[in-house]
């Protein structure tokens, strides 16, 4: 559940979030499908890098600038090393 949920939810993360379509792989998300990506792989780091993204503005949204809209943030680089 996040923050802003206004109901709690008990729902498990299905795992139907990743998904191919025409050999083309996807990211299911509240906010809509991410992709497409080439490998169930890369769907899967995607996966990730938007939850980490998400729970960084989540907890950092007070000492952003005023002039950046958090809706509109995709990717927070928080120095991870790259999947293998």
């Amino acid at each position: 559940m996040r923050n802003t949920d206004h109901t709690p939810s008990s729902s498990v993360r299905s795992t139907d979030r990743i998904f191919n379509e025409d050999d083309r792989w996807f990211v299911r998300t509240r906010e809509g499908r991410r992709g497409p990506f080439g490998s169930r792989r890369a769907a899967e780091a995607e996966a990730e890098l938007f939850v980490d993204t998400v729970k960084f503005l989540q907890q950092n949204h007070p000492a952003m600038r005023r002039d950046v809209d958090p809706d509109d943030v995709t990717v927070v680089d928080l120095g991870k090393p790259p999947c293998h």
